[in-house]
């Protein structure tokens, strides 16, 4: 490619027709055809769209890979949280105070346990916000994992 075609090619790059999906000759098109553009994104965009070959885009790796350390560290420290509060409820289950009973209908119970978060007993209304918050970033967790937005090394590519 000589640098004058690159050239005449970037200078005329923020000016398209106004059907982009045909392959147009940027440097044929009439000026009554041509669709103006402000340069910036929108016609950058246009640019990088009109060939397959310009699509070349950064996959911040390094952040995607440190992303993927911080959400593991977060679903640990939830999963630390939680580890603490079934001890504490173990404690109380092997102590027979008065509570162990209903201690274990809710270690047990589904329904019985969202019945209690939901009527504002502190200790099942904490363990239903910790749970919800490992939902939200287990869910996050496995959508990068298993979408694909993994850095390149660690998903096999090329």
């Amino acid at each position: 490619m000589s640098k004058s075609w690159i050239g005449r090619s970037l200078t005329k790059a923020f000016t398209f027709s106004s059907k982009p999906s045909q392959a147009v000759d940027l440097e044929q098109t009439s000026p009554r055809t041509q669709k103006k553009y402000l340069e910036g994104f929108h016609s950058l965009g246009i640019l990088l769209a009109s060939d397959p070959d310009l699509q070349v885009y950064r996959r911040f790796d390094s952040l995607a890979s440190r992303n993927l350390l911080y959400l593991q560290a977060e679903i640990l420290d939830l999963e630390a949280r939680l580890e603490e509060l079934d001890a504490a409820d173990l404690e109380v289950a092997n102590a027979e105070e008065s509570e162990w009973m209903e201690v274990k209908l809710s270690a047990r119970c589904w329904e019985a346990f969202a019945e209690k978060a939901e009527s504002g007993e502190e200790r099942e209304a904490e363990r239903m916000r910790l749970i919800r918050q490992i939902r939200e970033r287990l869910a996050e967790y496995r959508a990068l994992i298993l979408g694909g937005d993994l850095p390149e090394t660690m998903s096999g590519g090329c």
